[in-house]
């Protein structure tokens, strides 16, 4: 796709490259994360507490907040808490009992994160 800028009467364009990123956790027993090998290098996912995770991921380009799908027995809905597509950083809490209260996945779950943006081809 092109983006085209006007700046003092001069047209410039740049060409854009689509970026996709995908990356999957399986969750442990005690809520810890395990990337498997199908997710993009660069991305990391820590536990911070209960069903409070912290995730980094590749920089470049104009990443926006990720689709986000938790395949659990028990939670209800995953927020993401902290976003920063300069930094790569993302931060993101799990919730179960319709949203009351914080959670991690059953064990077996997989959370699944896809971010979707564009960079300036070189």
């Amino acid at each position: 796709m092109y983006v085209s800028q006007i700046a003092k009467g001069n047209v410039r364009a740049a060409l854009l490259q689509g970026v996709i990123v995908q990356a999957a956790a399986d969750i442990g027993s005690t809520g810890a994360v395990t990337l498997d090998g199908d997710s993009d290098s660069g991305v990391t996912i820590t536990r911070a507490g209960a069903g409070d995770y912290d995730l980094t991921f590749p920089l470049g380009g104009v990443m926006r907040p990720p689709k986000i799908q938790c395949v659990s027995s028990n939670i209800d809905c995953v927020a993401i808490r902290a976003f920063s597509a300069s930094d790569g950083t993302m931060s993101i809490q799990c919730y179960s009992d319709g949203g009351a209260t914080a959670a991690d996945p059953a064990d077996g779950s997989v959370l699944s994160f896809e971010w979707l943006g564009a960079k300036v081809a070189k």
